[in-house]
């Protein structure tokens, strides 16, 4: 009876409940190349030639369902990037194939049931095609494009909520912009072939230039205040903490760092999504990360997006959701100061300090028991130094209860 309690309490502590874990959307089942948020409702756009174009998808109080709004208007081959500003969506779209209908970008104001070219001025490539869009990013008025294509300019300008368009890229010698992002007037666009990873525009893209961001393909940014992280192709994860000036590396316990694809943040909380192996956190502003794939089938992850209290996965057979803290909460279980773990990150052992004597356990986040110590000291030493890298939990149970917490293996 006892060892049956105890697990209940483990699974209710890591919440491995059905629900507990990432979960598809209901009906979504289109290879979902980006997403956005608007209040309550989540955008997702598809990338199947003359498929469902942006998909919605909204709770019902049960679950999270997808659903086609009708997109009449949207005729571009596939949506590669949105961006939502009050009752405007903006859907960039990418040339698949030569037949299909060009790139170029398209504006909806109710919520995607109808859609409206918004093409002028936007330069053409050499074969007579809008630039295919990566990236897009709104403020106020403005709304800027991230290209690539044959002759493309790197990023384009709308003052006017797409009404037209101009070239914007005045010390940008960066042709292909993969992401944007925007911090009040400061723009920083992250792409491939410049001589930084990431170009810093502090006028609304009236001028841009380099930062010290390594020549590398970047393909994500996101922005929390003066913390920007950046996702890229082969050298993981770049920081910035004076809003784009100066970056760093921030890889510890991300074991693939290839093909980093999206990035999300969520005040310290970073997450990372990849190509081929889900998506990784970091609940301590990038200083580690561990691998948060628990029920999800499909780990080629081409977006990320938090919604409230959800975070939401793009991949290539739809969109998935999972509880955000269901991954955060984790933090929640240091908090007991009668207990202490050092050194946390571990490499090889770690101490435990407890006013009483105790039975300590050490569990994997799924929630399998791998040790079990008895301790009749106050402190403790721990050899850890079999496990793999990662996330893992311990219990230390005395006379006045279980306390649980969390420690990085590196």
């Amino acid at each position: 009876m006892k060892k049956h309690l105890f697990f209940f309490i483990i699974l209710a502590i890591l919440g491995l409940s059905v629900n507990a874990q990432w979960q598809k959307v209901t009906g979504s089942i289109q290879p979902t190349n980006c997403l956005a948020v608007k209040g309550d409702t989540v955008f997702a756009g598809t990338s199947t030639a003359f498929g469902n174009g942006v998909n919605l998808c909204t709770y019902n109080g049960f679950t999270w369902v997808s659903s086609n709004p009708g997109n009449t208007g949207l005729t571009g081959n596939g949506v590669t990037a949105l961006a939502v500003i009050d009752s405007n969506i903006f859907a960039g779209t990418f040339l698949y194939s030569i037949g299909g209908v060009s790139g170029g970008v398209y504006l909806s104001t109710n919520d995607c049931s109808t859609w409206v070219d918004k093409n002028y001025g936007m330069p053409m490539t050499t074969s007579f095609h809008y630039y295919n869009i990566n990236a897009l990013a709104v403020t106020g008025n403005n709304v800027f494009a991230g290209t690539s294509g044959s002759n493309s300019d790197g990023v384009c300008w709308s003052p006017n909520n797409g009404s037209n368009w101009t070239v914007a890229s005045n010390g940008l010698d960066m042709p292909t912009v993969y992401a944007l992002g925007i911090n009040g007037n400061t723009i920083l666009a992250g792409g491939w072939g410049g001589i930084s990873g990431i170009y810093k525009s502090l006028n609304l893209g009236g001028n841009w230039a380099a930062t010290s961001c390594p020549n590398t393909a970047v393909n994500a940014i996101a922005i929390n205040g003066n913390n920007i992280v950046a996702g890229t192709q082969s050298d993981g994860i770049y920081l910035s903490s004076d809003n784009g000036s100066t970056w760093g590396t921030a890889n510890t316990g991300l074991t693939y760092s290839n093909g980093i694809t999206s990035v999300a943040i969520n005040g310290s909380d970073i997450f990372a999504g990849t190509t081929y192996y889900g998506v990784f956190s970091s609940l301590n502003n990038g200083s580690n990360w561990t691998s948060s794939n628990f029920g999800l089938t499909d780990s080629t992850i081409t977006s990320l997006a938090i919604c409230g209290n959800y975070i939401f996965a793009g991949t290539g057979t739809g969109v998935w959701v999972r509880v955000l803290s269901q991954i955060t909460g984790i933090k929640e279980l240091n908090e007991n100061k009668n207990i202490k773990i050092y050194p946390n990150p571990v490499t090889n052992n770690f101490s435990i300090e407890s006013q009483d004597n105790s039975i300590i356990k050490i569990i994997t986040i799924q929630g399998q028991l791998l040790k079990t110590i008895e301790a009749n000291n106050r402190n403790t030493t721990i050899d850890v130094s079999d496990l793999s890298g990662g996330v893992y939990f311990i219990t230390v149970t005395t006379d006045n209860g279980t306390t649980t917490k969390k420690f990085i293996k590196e």
